[in-house]
């Protein structure tokens, strides 16, 4: 993911959306893990590229995943 967010920062993007990585059933790391992990590395972005283009991320979840939307807050 950071890594991506990187390469929409090179490219000049203003905005990238995400699914939720990892937490299919094959994969199966818990939901909450990888909501706090992707908030921390669009943080961790944040504040070190203070100059970027990027302006929005997007995270698209299911709804039954709604209560995962106040893990980072």
């Amino acid at each position: 993911m950071r890594e991506c967010l990187r390469k929409t920062d090179r490219h000049s993007l203003k905005s990238v959306a995400f699914l939720p990585l990892g937490t299919s059933k094959e994969l199966g790391y818990p939901r909450e893990l990888v909501a706090r992990l992707m908030y921390a590395a669009v943080v961790e972005f944040d504040q070190g590229y203070t100059k970027t283009s990027l302006k929005e991320v997007t995270f698209v979840i299911n709804r039954k995943d709604a209560d995962l939307i106040k893990v980072g807050f």
